[in-house]
């Protein structure tokens, strides 16, 4: 297979790799200002609706209505039906074929079986099957969201303990650590800014993605500092186009997953994970690099 048609390209990668590499400090202004962006939006998150993320009702309490629907009934008919009664809900489509579209109704209030479908008959609501209900108290989501926190920052900490114990030095365990959680607080602004609640579903991507972004940020660490056979500025090379590799091919496959999902579940993990890797590539390869290579010419 003719692969020549990449050589343009790569070309104009080592060119602009040359220029970034000689003039590297500049450059470390883009994952600081990333930084600030995410802090920033989630700060006026919180600020204003007094959480820094929208919180499902994983996390809040409330039931969540699961319904089979025929063709004629929509998504925008339920959700209006419940608006006009003052009821906040949030309806969304899960799976659908040609006898209908399974949806689901999330709402902070509690129902029980007989009032939904007492709800629906009285607006006209056809449905098949039975209604499927899961309920959650408040003081059972709020136990849930500590949990989540509690184990999260655990598993941040270990996370920083192992790279610690790994590189033996400080300053390149701090930037991991700083890369990993610019990446997600990234992905949180993000969530904040399309409207994705944290729910069981978007915590595990937020946990997949500290894993995804550790990967390229071990990778870096690990050949600048250990491997001393080549030149520092074709490891750091060699380790940006193995890194890019595995984070495009990431995305990629989490865009298709985006696409062909049928989940609410998928769909809110692929999109966190997404908006996650796409912060890892400046943070990683214009600000990890960069105190790196100040750490290794320091210590010349």
């Amino acid at each position: 297979m003719d692969f020549s048609w990449l050589s343009p390209v790569y070309e104009h990668s080592s060119r602009m790799y040359d220029i970034i590499y000689d003039d590297y400090k500049k450059f470390t202004v883009i994952p600081i200002l990333i930084f600030l962006f995410a802090v920033g939006v989630i700060g006026f998150s919180y600020a204003t609706t007094g959480a820094a993320v929208d919180k499902g009702i994983d996390f809040t309490g409330g039931t969540s209505i699961q319904i089979f629907v025929p063709p004629g009934v929509t998504v925008e008919q339920v959700e209006d039906a419940y608006l006009e009664e003052d009821i906040a809900v949030t309806v969304r489509s899960m799976s659908s074929d040609e006898d209908g579209q399974w949806i689901v109704i999330d709402s902070q209030e509690r129902f029980t079986q007989p009032e939904v479908e007492q709800f629906l008959s009285e607006n006209d609501i056809s449905y098949d099957g039975e209604v499927s209900i899961r309920s959650l108290g408040a003081a059972v989501g709020d136990a849930f969201f500590q949990e989540a926190v509690f184990w999260s920052g655990v598993a941040l900490l270990i996370m920083s303990l192992v790279i610690f114990i790994a590189f033996r030095t400080i300053v390149p365990s701090l930037a991991v650590i700083f890369a990993a959680l610019t990446n997600i607080l990234f992905a949180l602004a993000g969530m904040n800014l399309l409207g994705i609640e944290l729910t069981l579903g978007s915590l595990a991507a937020l946990l997949m993605l500290l894993g995804y972004s550790v990967d390229t940020d071990i990778l870096l660490s690990t050949r600048v500092l250990r491997q001393h056979k080549k030149d520092l500025k074709v490891r750091m090379k060699q380790s940006i186009l193995t890194g890019s590799t595995m984070t495009v091919a990431a995305i990629v496959a989490f865009i298709a997953l985006y696409t062909v999902s049928t989940s609410p579940v998928l769909d809110q993990l692929a999109a966190v994970i997404i908006i996650g890797l796409a912060a890892d590539m400046p943070v990683t390869w214009l600000g990890n690099t960069a105190i790196l290579r100040w750490y290794v010419e320091e210590r010349r």
